[in-house]
């Protein structure tokens, strides 16, 4: 009896543990903070930017990084079956908004190059999502 309530078992209410809506609602919780890093971090003044050294040699490598690692989040929330990179539209819409406030907030060219490097990050992180998906479905059981 004590593994049951009202007939449904334990772990259908039990608040501790890994419940369905919780697994669901995991990987947006990672999006949105990953979201708001991305975003806080993109729109610091240069001179703090340039402090905590995020210009310079290693820029384009962050720009990369950042953008696979939001595609990689953003693809989790968003289980749509397919290879097709349209499904990314969100994550290129967020690069072209982050980089037209960083072109109003600071009087800056809107740098195209910018983008370009977050596709290709978004490119990479679709590659990354997909061969480790194609890599757990093949795991014998």
């Amino acid at each position: 009896m004590s593994d049951t309530k009202w007939g449904v078992p334990a772990s259908r209410y039990s608040v501790s543990g890994s419940s369905p809506l919780r697994r669901r609602q995991a990987p947006w919780a990672w999006l949105i903070l990953w979201s708001i890093g991305v975003a806080l971090l993109s729109l610091l003044p240069l001179h703090l930017k340039r402090a905590i050294g995020t210009t310079g040699q290693l820029h384009d490598l962050g720009h990369v990084v950042a953008f696979a690692i939001t595609s990689v989040l953003f693809l989790r929330c968003n289980r749509q079956g397919g290879w097709a990179v349209w499904r990314l539209w969100p994550v290129l819409a967020f690069a072209v908004i982050l980089e037209a406030l960083e072109s109003i907030l600071y009087s800056n060219f809107f740098e195209w190059s910018d983008i370009g490097v977050d596709t290709l990050g978004m490119v990479a992180g679709l590659l990354a999502y997909h061969l480790s998906r194609a890599r757990i479905t093949r795991r014998p059981h």
